[in-house]
């Protein structure tokens, strides 16, 4: 159910959120900043670009939301004090993206798909503006910001505040590179042609952040994130 971008800025804006976020691997995030846009799952597949895989591509095939694009209220790294198991490039954008859409519509999530099962489309979506106003929590991880509709991309027009790159701390043996460094390379190298730089930090964890241990504990998980490549 569509709910007005005009209201979503305002209540936002009202409830102090300025930013909206979209975690994803080096390897994705790569298509993202040499297209200008965020893109779909859907999307990246049809443009035959790479990408990671991700254990939810199942669900949002069979859902209809393969062609969607997907915001977080909340830096989750930060909320959770590890690792964000969609990737370790966070897009911090700024709330005016909300009016960047071309064509789609903007809707919300009450339930992260990975418990849609059984459920209807009442218990699925936010319905009305109300229905935000009285029930929807900024920084509740089964409340996303959905794109749908849009023929799968996102322009974000000069509305990337910053790109926030995890540093894993870790140099992969068999080339002897850093694997931040070799990660900031990448995405830099994807906006050569670009119409617009996303300025790239390194993440500063707060001293109570699990993501290093548990890094280095899932170094599969670690390699397929940060691989620009492969």
């Amino acid at each position: 159910m569509r709910i007005d971008e005009d209201f979503l800025y305002d209540y936002f804006n009202s409830k102090g959120l300025k930013y909206l976020y979209h975690a994803n691997s080096v390897k994705t995030s790569c298509n993202f900043l040499s297209h200008d846009a965020l893109l779909s799952r859907g999307a990246v597949e049809r443009l035959n670009l790479l990408q990671s895989t991700q254990s939810s591509d199942k669900i949002d095939k069979e859902y209809g939301i393969w062609f969607d694009v997907w915001l977080d209220t909340v830096d989750i790294h930060k909320r959770r004090d590890d690792i964000n198991f969609y990737g370790p490039v966070l897009f911090e954008l700024k709330n005016k993206i909300l009016f960047s859409i071309e064509s789609g519509e903007w809707w919300i999530t009450k339930l992260n798909p990975t418990k849609w099962a059984g459920k209807t489309e009442h218990e699925k979506w936010f319905q009305s503006t109300q229905e935000v106003k009285n029930d929807f929590q900024i920084g509740t991880f089964d409340h996303i910001l959905v794109l749908r509709h849009s023929g799968g991309q996102l322009n974000y027009k000069k509305n990337v505040n910053k790109i926030i790159l995890d540093d894993p701390n870790l140099i992969q043996i068999s080339t002897e590179i850093d694997l931040h460094s070799q990660a900031y390379g990448a995405l830099q190298a994807s906006m050569k042609d670009s119409k617009y730089y996303c300025k790239i930090e390194r993440r500063m964890c707060s001293i109570d952040c699990k993501c290093i241990s548990n890094w280095f504990k899932d170094q599969e998980r670690l390699f397929k994130l940060f691989d620009p490549i492969n």
